[in-house]
């Protein structure tokens, strides 16, 4: 574990350090087995997943635009009333729309799920699924926020028969 330095008086003394920590992790990344790169890699993506719901449930926009890049993007497939239909772009953007409607996660269930080889949310209103959404992230941070809100696509993915291999163990 490096030792800490105070990078606020030399920024460009925070930026080596940060590169030099990036160049660490993909050298221990090699060392992994490509299982335990594909496992290492799920759970920061869920652990950024999680992070971006709870500040969104919470209305917190500074936390959202901390975990987004700046150039991030959030499409949606439209089919929800009041869901963009064409792709919202930058992080200020990105940030508010995801927290705008107070009423949308206040009276939203969460749960966690497997879809795309990702983690996602699906979000449920009265126990009926309605939205899925999930995120894409690089080391910079979170790039892509990608809603479905289809009652088709929904039914699709509920309705799935590896969805009920997973649960059942088959």
């Amino acid at each position: 574990m490096p030792e800490p330095i105070d990078t606020s008086s030399d920024p460009d003394v925070g930026a080596q350090r940060a590169e030099g920590l990036e160049l660490a992790l993909l050298l221990v990344l090699e060392k992994l087995t490509p299982a335990e790169r594909a496992a290492y890699v799920l759970k920061e993506h869920r652990r950024l997943l999680e992070a971006f719901v709870a500040a969104a449930r919470q209305g917190d926009v500074a936390s959202l635009e901390a975990l987004l890049t700046p150039g991030a993007v959030s499409p949606s497939d439209g089919g929800l009333r009041g869901a963009a239909r064409v792709p919202v772009l930058g992080r200020a953007r990105v940030a508010n729309p995801s927290t705008a409607f107070p009423r949308f996660w206040g009276e939203v269930e969460v749960r966690f799920v497997e879809a795309n080889g990702r983690s996602g949310v699906l979000l449920c209103r009265g126990g009926r699924p309605t939205t899925f959404m999930t995120v894409a992230a690089s080391t910079e941070g979170v790039h892509r926020v990608m809603w479905v809100c289809n009652p088709n696509k929904i039914a699709a993915f509920l309705d799935s028969p590896s969805r009920y291999e997973t649960v059942l163990g088959v």
